[in-house]
C-alpha cells in the first residue's frame, strides 16, 4: 500500500533469496506491483532463488499449492538438462555457448530444496503454463524430476530452484574455477536487468549501477551494484 509504493520507486530490481520462512505478503505484494509495472512500460526485474523461485511458481500458479514436498535435493550437485527454450531466452541469449555447455556437462548447480515442481505438473497448470518458460530441469537423488530454472515469457521475471550465488563461497557448493564463472555470469545478468530499469538510484556512485531489493527472513536490505562489482 502507501508504504510499498516509495520503495519500490526507489529500487532497480527485487531478489527474493532461499530460506525458510512462510509465503510472504509482501513478497506477493511486490511482485504484482512488478507485474503492473512491467506491464506498463516500467522495466523492473524480479529474481527468485529456491525458496524465491518456490514463491513465484506460487503466485503464478495461482496457489500456494502448486509446490509439491519429497524432494531429496538436499546438498545436491547436478548439471543442467536444458529445454529448447533456453537458447532464445532472455538468461542464455546473450552468454557465451560455453557457459552453457558447462552447466549441461559437469555439477555445477547446488541444490538445497525438499520443495519443487515437477516438469508435468508445470505444463499442466495453466498459469505457468501461459506465463514461463522452463529453460532447464533436474532430477534428484531419486531421480524424480523438477524445474531448475525458469523465466516468464515476455516479463523480466526469472526463478531458480538452486542456488548460483552459493558457488565457490560456501563450504560444500561447487567452487570450481567453471563453477565460480557461473555464478559471476548470472549474477552479472541479474544487475544488467536492474540497471536497465530508471528508478531513482538515490546514493548510487557508480554510473550504471543498480539498487537491488533482498528479502530475507522477514528483512529487507538494499544493495547497490554495477555489472563490474560481480565481475571483480
Amino acid at each position: 500500500g502507501a508504504k510499498l509504493e516509495p520503495l519500490f520507486q526507489s529500487l532497480n530490481g527485487f531478489l527474493i533469496p532461499g530460506g525458510g520462512d512462510p509465503f510472504g505478503e509482501s513478497v506477493d505484494a511486490m511482485v504484482r506491483r512488478a507485474v503492473r509495472a512491467n506491464e506498463g512500460g516500467d522495466y523492473f526485474p524480479v529474481w527468485g532463488t529456491c525458496l524465491g523461485f518456490e514463491w513465484l511458481t506460487d503466485i503464478f500458479g495461482g496457489s500456494r499449492s502448486t509446490i509439491d514436498d519429497g524432494y531429496d535435493s538436499e546438498g545436491l550437485k547436478l548439471p543442467l538438462t536444458f529445454t529448447a527454450a533456453a537458447a532464445a531466452s532472455r538468461t542464455y541469449a546473450a552468454q557465451n555457448a560455453t557457459v552453457k555447455h558447462w552447466l549441461a556437462t559437469e555439477p555445477l548447480t547446488y541444490n538445497l530444496h525438499h520443495e519443487g515442481i515437477e516438469p508435468r505438473r508445470f505444463a499442466a497448470n495453466k498459469g505457468l503454463r501461459e506465463s514461463m518458460n522452463v529453460l532447464a530441469t533436474g532430477a534428484d537423488r531419486k531421480g524424480r524430476a523438477f524445474v531448475a530454472q525458469m523465466e516468464h515469457k515476455t516479463l523480466p521475471i526469472y526463478g531458480n530452484q538452486f542456488h548460483p550465488e552459493k558457488n565457490g563461497a560456501e563450504k560444500g557448493a561447487p567452487s570450481s574455477a567453471h563453477a565460480v564463472a557461473i555464478a559471476k555470469e548470472l549474477s552479472a545478468f541479474l544487475v544488467s536487468e536492474a540497471s536497465k530499469s530508471n528508478h531513482s538510484r538515490v546514493a548510487i556512485a557508480a554510473p550504471g549501477a543498480a539498487a537491488l531489493q533482498i528479502t530475507e527472513d522477514g528483512h529487507s536490505t538494499q544493495y547497490f551494484l554495477s555489472p563490474r562489482d560481480v565481475h571483480s
